[in-house]
């Protein structure tokens, strides 16, 4: 099953992928901004806190250039997550 985010939740997630078994954010790299990471990571966190997600899955994909892989903005979220238990980033 995939779905949009649903009910009271529509719009706070890209994609959910089972039972809240994988939930995916996914965010342009050309439009990270500092406040568009600190968003991402709010996300995420707010997700693991609501007691539907607290066994999910989290992906962070990040769409862009090669180029872009290095950024400022991929670099600092790739940190910020990496202590943050079931969620991982993905740049393609």
């Amino acid at each position: 099953m995939l779905n949009k985010s649903p009910g009271t939740l529509k719009g706070y997630f890209d994609i959910e992928i089972g039972r809240f078994e994988y939930i995916i954010e996914i965010k342009k790299a050309s439009s990270l901004t500092s406040g568009q990471r600190d968003r991402a990571v709010g996300q995420i966190s707010k997700y693991l806190k609501l007691s539907d997600y607290k066994t999910a899955n989290f992906l962070l994909l990040i769409i862009g250039l090669p180029e872009e892989r290095d950024s400022k903005w991929v670099n600092e979220l790739e940190r910020d997550l990496k202590d943050v238990p079931n969620a991982k980033l993905l740049f393609l």
